[in-house]
């Protein structure tokens, strides 16, 4: 039913004119569903990291420190809906306050979607929060979704938009691909249950689907044949991109963006040592905080060129630094777990 509808619908709309890209919904969080939205212009999912939406609690865990294996990443879910042929437009997602950690989620987010060749990523939101007025806004956070006065978002936005849009990550030029046929997605009782085996890619080499759903005769191989991960990752903490370009560390927490054009070393630099890439030297815990260092300690270094040349020869670099940023006398408190 909802796959006729949504044939059904889109040929009405472009019958009385309408000439704008139309797409079917933000949700498929199944792969019938996803199969549904591929008749129309684009794909889209909307991923989020540590919204509340099912509870009135937040985590606060640390994005940069999850498994490249957990389903639930912002990566892995993006990835799940990407469908050959069609492009894959992220009209939402967000690391939202009060994760402490959120601002490496900026950068990490928009590498990792250039190196999947995601065609479009709009950050919830400039003022994101469902009614609320603009009074009393700007010296404080009081939405989770609202970036227009956090600095961990908007101070890292222009650099996100140049790792993007600004060609200077390159995506994967190599494609890991999982085909469907219709009954092997009725078979499928769970939302993407093969998510789980799906996780990780993304991280590597662009991923993506293909239905089929006419091709019901048996094949050779019973059931659906996913890529080999263990090909891809062989050390379950740290994952470097096939264009050598991106690289994570989950257990140590940090995160590597290494271009000609654009350089972030982020994360957890409580315990790194000084980093130096391309003549570009990064000292932490320097001074009077080299005395008390923690492995705590947390910040994003991002250089890009602005004039087009590589960062070597450019004589226009724009440099952000951001750690964590929250309200004054914030306290995040405890609860039980449910």
């Amino acid at each position: 039913i909802e796959d006729k509808y949504k044939i059904e619908m889109y040929n009405y709309l472009r019958s009385i004119g309408v000439k704008c890209l139309i797409g079917a919904s933000n949700t498929p969080y199944d792969n019938l569903a996803l199969l549904a939205d591929s008749h129309t212009d684009f794909t889209d999912i909307h991923p989020y990291w540590d919204l509340i939406y099912r509870s009135d609690r937040v985590h606060d865990r640390p994005l940069i420190k999850q498994s490249c294996f957990n389903g639930h990443t912002m990566v892995n879910i993006m990835a799940s809906a990407k469908v050959k042929g069609k492009p894959l437009m992220i009209t939402e997602w967000g690391s939202v306050w009060p994760n402490e950690w959120r601002a490496v989620d900026m950068l990490s987010i928009a590498s990792y979607a250039a190196l999947n060749d995601v065609d479009a990523l709009f950050l919830y939101a400039y003022n994101g929060g469902w009614g609320m007025s603009w009074d009393d806004l700007e010296k404080r956070l009081y939405h989770d979704t609202v970036v227009f006065n956090d600095p961990a978002k908007m101070g890292l936005f222009p650099l996100g938009a140049l790792i993007f849009i600004g060609n200077s990550v390159m995506p994967s030029s190599n494609t890991a691909r999982v085909s469907y046929n219709l009954d092997e997605l009725l078979k499928m009782k769970d939302s993407f249950p093969d998510r789980v085996l799906l996780a990780g890619i993304a991280y590597v080499t662009k991923l993506e689907k293909t239905f089929e759903p006419d091709k019901n005769e048996t094949s050779d191989k019973a059931g659906i044949e996913y890529p080999n991960v263990s090909d891809l990752i062989k050390d379950r903490n740290r994952t470097l991109s096939d264009t050598k370009e991106i690289s994570r560390d989950s257990e140590k927490g940090i995160f590597i963006l290494n271009t000609p054009k654009v350089l972030s070393f982020s994360g957890f630099t409580g315990s790194a040592p000084a980093q130096e890439f391309n003549g570009i030297r990064i000292y932490f815990n320097v001074g009077e905080v080299a005395t008390s260092p923690t492995k705590s300690d947390f910040a994003t270094f991002t250089v890009a060129s602005l004039d087009g040349k590589d960062i070597s020869e450019s004589r226009h670099l724009l440099l952000a630094v951001v750690g964590r940023v929250r309200n004054t006398g914030q306290k995040i408190s405890s609860h039980p777990a449910k």
